[in-house]
């Protein structure tokens, strides 16, 4: 991640495969939010294991980097946006 962006990377000290908790903490959610948006697709990379109660979710973190990134560079340039409108 080039240096001159303003933020960090949530993802980096996590492994590959991520579980609903680790996200939860990298994305400063709840559990409940975190599988929630993983079922309605909102957070990419995720994968359901199983069915019922007993189904776990599992995330790419190199996904979720790269959905991070670009989330956070849209809201960025937004924001720089909405500055020079104000202007």
């Amino acid at each position: 991640m080039p240096a001159d962006l303003p933020y960090s990377d949530p993802f980096e000290s996590y492994g590959e495969q991520m579980t609903v908790a680790d996200v939860a903490e990298a994305l400063n959610l709840t559990d409940k939010a975190v599988t929630a948006q993983a079922r309605d697709g909102r957070i990419p990379g995720a994968v359901k294991l199983g069915s019922g109660p007993k189904a776990r979710w599992r995330f790419n973190r190199t996904m979720l980097s790269h959905w991070y990134r670009k989330q956070m560079e849209e809201s960025i340039q937004r924001f720089q946006e909405h500055q020079k409108a104000s202007e």
